[in-house]
């Protein structure tokens, strides 16, 4: 839009200018028209910048959910644009019963079923565990990172996890 401007802007100072050449256009009215076609290369050049300085990039490489944000809506670094799925490696959020607990540690390995696939076996990891039981419902959130370069495993995906001592939990992938 701002090249179109500044298209129309050059072809009034042209005009113009071969006008006063045949002494059919004054001094003033070249001048004018020639501040007009500055002022227009100025505002496309700043819409450039703007443009280069509003592109926006996900720290991690991931699928892209719903576009939240529409042409021409005013945003601000907080904005929240979309959600960056990363699938390979998924962590999948395993809730483990507080009676549990003592059968899942940092760096051990599990075994993940997901409904979709209850013939299939995922195996993962052990890369977190909270240090907090939820008071409400007396599990503890572990996450499992799961090998998924097939992406099979989709985010939101539920299924149930077993730890070396045979533990079963709900997991819902994050």
């Amino acid at each position: 839009q701002m090249k179109a401007v500044e298209a129309a802007a050059k072809a009034e100072y042209d005009g113009i200018k071969r006008l006063y050449e045949r002494e059919a256009a004054s001094k003033f009215e070249l001048s004018s028209s020639e501040i007009e076609l500055e002022s227009a290369k100025l505002d496309s050049e700043l819409a450039r910048r703007n443009l280069e300085a509003s592109r926006v990039v996900s720290p991690i490489c991931g699928q892209l959910d719903s576009v939240d944000a529409v042409a021409g809506e005013a945003l601000d670094a907080t904005s929240e644009l979309t959600t960056v799925y990363r699938l390979d490696p998924i962590h999948v959020r395993v809730e483990v019963p507080q009676e549990r607990v003592v059968e899942v540690e940092q760096g051990g390995t599990a075994e993940v079923v997901i409904d979709s696939f209850p013939h299939d076996t995922f195996h993962g990891t052990v890369i977190s565990i909270s240090p907090q039981v939820d008071p409400d419902t007396r599990f503890l959130s572990v996450v499992v990172e799961v090998p998924n370069s097939d992406q099979r495993i989709k985010a939101g995906m539920s299924g149930f996890a077993s730890f070396r001592h045979a533990c079963t939990a709900l997991i819902f992938p994050a």
